[in-house]
């Protein structure tokens, strides 16, 4: 088993507008919800709850219509510093 070491730390708050994600996820990370609502896997969470990605896998999220979530997650980049997320960016 590999440690989780926190490579960057990020706090979000999505609009309404923000589309659902499906993706894959090339690392491993931990959101904490701490404000509105929003959908994992179609399961509608809300402030207070988490949820974890493990590295390789697939995931649907996103933020509720009516009242978007805001959340802080962390990432473990397991070594890929440097290297760009999902959306290309760097």
């Amino acid at each position: 088993m590999n440690d989780l070491v926190a490579y960057r730390m990020i706090f979000e708050k999505c609009t309404s507008e923000k589309d659902t994600k499906n993706i894959f996820m090339p690392h491993t990370s931990i959101h904490f919800i701490i404000n509105g609502y929003g959908y994992v896997n179609d399961v509608k969470l809300s402030k207070g709850d988490f949820f974890s990605v493990t590295k390789n896998s697939k995931i649907k999220y996103g933020p509720d219509s009516e009242e978007p979530w805001e959340y802080i997650y962390a990432e473990d980049t397991n070594g890929a510093r440097g290297g760009a997320d999902n959306e290309g960016r760097r």
